[in-house]
C-alpha cells in the first residue's frame, strides 16, 4: 500500500470546498490544523533537503554513519528519510575479521551503548522482520547478526545496511586491495538467498554499479581494479551472469559495461577465460594497465579476449577500448583485430583493423598481385567483414610489423601501387553502406610507413571522399576531436580529498 497519507491524494479544489462549506464555528480549528500541517510539512521537507544534500553520496568513514543508516533503513516515517536519499555509498575500509579478543576490546569502545541506544531491543525487532536475512529466526544467522551488531563488525553492519537501502545505485570501495572484503562475502550470501527465493531485497534490486561482477537485476556497469594474471572465478565466490538476475530468473545479465582498471601488463589465459564468461548483452570493455609496455604486445594480447567473447556468443559488443592516458602521443588505443574476428560482431562501432592480418587475407601466394586485383580483394573484404553499424575505422600498423606487401612495394620504388588502400577506403566511404561512419583514423599506418621504410602517403582520394560526406580523417599527428568516442570511460577512483572529508566529490563539485 502506498504510504502517502490519503489527504495528499485529494485535489486542492476538494480541500477548498471543505473549508467553504464548514460551519463558521469550525473555521478557526480547521485553520489551526492547516497551519500545523504546513509547519510540520516544512519541517519534513527540510529534513529531506538536508538528507539529500548530505547523504546522496556518502561514505562509511564515520563509524556511526553505517549504524545510523542501518537504523534508518528499518525505521518508518520521518526516521526513514536518511536511508531513502542514499544513492551512492563509498565503503572506506573493510572488516578484517579480527580475533575474539580484538572484538571484545573493540566492543568496549563502540560509539553506541545501551544508555544511548538499546541494542538488545534493536536486535530483537530486527530479527523479527521476515525477509531481512535468510533463516534469521531459527538458525545460525540470527546469532551471527546479533553478535555482529553488538560488536560493530563491518561485514555484518555494512552488508545489512547496503542491501536494504531502498534507492542505492552505486557502491564503491575507497581502498584498493587484492584480498576479498568480508562484507562482500556477506553480500554474496544475500544474493544467493535472493536468487533461491526468487525475490530481491531493495538494495540489490536498485543497484546499478558495483566494484564486483554480481548477478543483480539492474546492474549495468561493473568495475575491477588490480586484478592479477592468475585471477580465478572462484575468487569472487559468486555465479556470474548465470541463473538470470531478473524475474522469472532465467534471463541473461543486464551488464553492458566491463571496466578493468590498473590491470597487470598481460591478459593471461586464466583471465581471458574468466572474462569470456561475460554476459551476452555486453557492449563495452575498457581496459587500463598498471604500467606502459610495448604497444604491439598490448594490441596482440587483447585479440584472444575478443575471440573468446565471440565464442561465448557475446555478439552485441560495440567497443573494446584500451586507455592510454599515460601516453600523451597516443590519444586512444584499440586492440587490432583481424577480419575473421570482426565479422563475428554485427554491432561493433569502433573497428581497429590489424593490417598484417588483412595482408594475409589479400596475398594468397608470394607472387606480386596487380593493383586492380589488390583493390578488388580489399574492397570485397571490407564489405564482407566490416559491420554496417561501424562508426570509427582505424587502420592499425606498427613499425615492427609493417606488412610484406607494403614493404615490398616501397622497396621496389612502386609508391603509387600503395594507392589501392586509398582507393579501397574511398570506395567504402562512397558506397553509403556505412551510414554511421564518423571517422577514419589513418595516422598509425602513416607513422609506421614513415619510420619503417621512409615513405609517406597522404591518402588523397579517401580524404576528398570523407570531406564530401563530412567524415573526419585522422592523419599523422592529428588528434581526434572530442565527441567521437575514441577515449576510454573509467569509473572515477576516489581521491585523497575524498578520504579526508569522508565523502565523495559530487558532480556539481
Amino acid at each position: 500500500m502506498d504510504p502517502a497519507p490519503y489527504l495528499s491524494t485529494l485535489p486542492a479544489e476538494i480541500l477548498q470546498l471543505i473549508i467553504e462549506h464548514t460551519h463558521p464555528s469550525g473555521h478557526w480549528p480547521l485553520a489551526q490544523t492547516c497551519r500545523y500541517l504546513y509547519q510540520n510539512s516544512e519541517r519534513v521537507l527540510n529534513l529531506h533537503r538536508d538528507a539529500y544534500r548530505k547523504l546522496r553520496v556518502t561514505s562509511g568513514l564515520d563509524p556511526m554513519s553505517v549504524f545510523n543508516l542501518l537504523w534508518s533503513v528499518f525505521s518508518h516515517g520521518v526516521a526513514h528519510i536518511d536511508a531513502w536519499h542514499v544513492r551512492e555509498f563509498e565503503v572506506s575500509e573493510a572488516d578484517s575479521n579480527p580475533d575474539e579478543a580484538l572484538l571484545d576490546e573493540r566492543s568496549e569502545a563502540l560509539p553506541w551503548s545501551p544508555p544511548e541506544f538499546d541494542i538488545e531491543y534493536f536486535c530483537e525487532n530486527l530479527l523479527k522482520i521476515p525477509d531481512f536475512f535468510p533463516k534469521t529466526n531459527d538458525g545460525p544467522w540470527g546469532d551471527d547478526v546479533r553478535y555482529g551488531l553488538e560488536t560493530g563488525r563491518e561485514s555484518i553492519t555494512k552488508s545489512l545496511m547496503l542491501v536494504h537501502l531502498p534507492r542505492i545505485r552505486a557502491i564503491r570501495c575507497a581502498k584498493a586491495g587484492r584480498e576479498r572484503h568480508p562484507w562482500v562475502e556477506m553480500l554474496c550470501e544475500y544474493i544467493y538467498w535472493c536468487k533461491a527465493a526468487e525475490t530481491w531485497l531493495p538494495g540489490l534490486e536498485t543497484l546499478e554499479k558495483f566494484a564486483a561482477l554480481l548477478c543483480l537485476p539492474n546492474l549495468s556497469e561493473v568495475y575491477f581494479a588490480h586484478l592479477d594474471g592468475d585471477f580465478e572465478l572462484s575468487d569472487l565466490g559468486v555465479d556470474l551472469f548465470t541463473n538470470g538476475p531478473q524475474a522469472p530468473f532465467d534471463k541473461t545479465s543486464p551488464v553492458r559495461t566491463i571496466i578493468l582498471d590498473h590491470l597487470e601488463n598481460r591478459l593471461s589465459k586464466k583471465l581471458i577465460s574468466f572474462l569470456a564468461k561475460m554476459p551476452r548483452a555486453l557492449q563495452n570493455i575498457a581496459i587500463r594497465f598498471e604500467v606502459i609496455y610495448d604497444h604491439e604486445e598490448r594490441s596482440r594480447s587483447a585479440a584472444p579476449l575478443v575471440e573468446a567473447l565471440s565464442e561465448h556468443q557475446c555478439k552485441s559488443l560495440q567497443r573494446v577500448c584500451f586507455d592510454a592516458d599515460r601516453m600523451p602521443d597516443w590519444p586512444f588505443f584499440m586492440p587490432g583485430l583481424n577480419l575473421d574476428v570482426i565479422r563475428l560482431f554485427d554491432d561493433l562501432r569502433v573497428v581497429n583493423l590489424d593490417w598484417p592480418a588483412v595482408e594475409m587475407s589479400l596475398a594468397e601466394s608470394d607472387e606480386r598481385l596487380p593493383r586492380e586485383e589488390l583493390l578488388d580483394r580489399l574492397f570485397r573484404l571490407f564489405q564482407l567483414c566490416l559491420p554496417d553499424k561501424m562508426e570509427i575505422l582505424v587502420l592499425d600498423l606498427f613499425e615492427e610489423t609493417v606488412g610484406v606487401l607494403l614493404t615490398g612495394e616501397l622497396a621496389r620504388g612502386n609508391r603509387d601501387n600503395l594507392g589501392y588502400i586509398d582507393e579501397a577506403i574511398e570506395a567504402a566511404i562512397k558506397s553509403r553502406r556505412y551510414d554511421n561512419l564518423k571517422a577514419v583514423m589513418l595516422g598509425y599506418i602513416q607513422v609506421s610507413l614513415h619510420y619503417a621504410v621512409g615513405g609517406d602517403w597522404h591518402f588523397p582520394k579517401a580524404v576528398k571522399a570523407a570531406e564530401e560526406r563530412g567524415i573526419y580523417i585522422g592523419l599523422k599527428g592529428d588528434m581526434p576531436p572530442p565527441g567521437l568516442g575514441l577515449d576510454g570511460t573509467f569509473v572515477p577512483v576516489p581521491t585523497r580529498s575524498c578520504m579526508a572529508t569522508g565523502r565523495l566529490r559530487t558532480e556539481e563539485e
